[in-house]
C-alpha cells in the first residue's frame, strides 16, 4: 500500500468522496445511507428483526431500518487533548 498518494475509493472522485464523507457524519445519516444501500436487495425484516438465518448484510440492514434518532436530554462533548 502506498500512502504518500491521496486516497481514493474506487477510482471514485474527489468530490464525491468528500460528499460520501458528510453524509456519514451523523448516525441517522449512517444508517440512513445502509438503508438506502441495502434497501434494493430483497433483505427482510419481520417484526422488526432479521431472521434467524439472515446474512450480516440483513442484520445491518435491520438495525438501520428500525433506528430511531430519540431527542435526548444528554448533549455531546467534544474530546480535548489538555
Amino acid at each position: 500500500m502506498n500512502l504518500t498518494k491521496p486516497y481514493t475509493h474506487c477510482g471514485a472522485s474527489r468530490p464525491k468522496i468528500q460528499a460520501s464523507n458528510r453524509i456519514l457524519e451523523t448516525w441517522p445519516n449512517v444508517f440512513r445511507a445502509i438503508v438506502d444501500d441495502f434497501g434494493d436487495e430483497g433483505f427482510t425484516c419481520p417484526e422488526g428483526r432479521p431472521p434467524s438465518h439472515a446474512s450480516g448484510e440483513n442484520v445491518a440492514y435491520c438495525i438501520a431500518l428500525t433506528f430511531k434518532d430519540n431527542p435526548s436530554s444528554t448533549q455531546d462533548r467534544r474530546f480535548s487533548a489538555r
